[in-house]
């Protein structure tokens, strides 16, 4: 993947979103928040949406919670995440508009996360 764009996210927080693509049309946003206080890091373990499910996938020794979403009319998507002491990544992964290809699509990323 390279990246196409990067914005600053969240004023309060060190933190940037880029958006990244690679030569064979695959897309994903990957989301940095660094400095997070201790208090507030339980907020950012969500989708927003309360449709949305979600397991536990252990990667190298390293629990990332994905949380898929969407619908057969505008796609499925995955929200990685993941926490290395205050900081946390996440990553939107956008993987079609089959239900359970997107989900076996988005589980083959993030196990391939932790391949080098």
């Amino acid at each position: 993947y390279h990246i196409d764009n990067k914005i600053d996210f969240i004023p309060q927080y060190t933190s940037a979103m880029y958006d990244m693509s690679n030569d064979n049309g695959g897309s994903i946003t990957m989301t940095i928040i660094q400095d997070i206080a201790q208090d507030d890091i339980d907020g950012f373990w969500s989708t927003g949406d309360e449709n949305s499910t979600g397991e536990i996938i252990n990667v190298n020794g390293m629990d990332v919670v994905v949380t898929y979403m969407g619908d057969e009319q505008f796609g499925y998507s995955g929200f990685i995440f993941y926490a290395n002491d205050n900081t946390i990544y996440q990553i939107t992964y956008s993987a079609g508009l089959d239900e359970a290809a997107a989900k076996e699509n988005i589980t083959n990323f993030v196990k391939s996360l932790g391949e080098q």
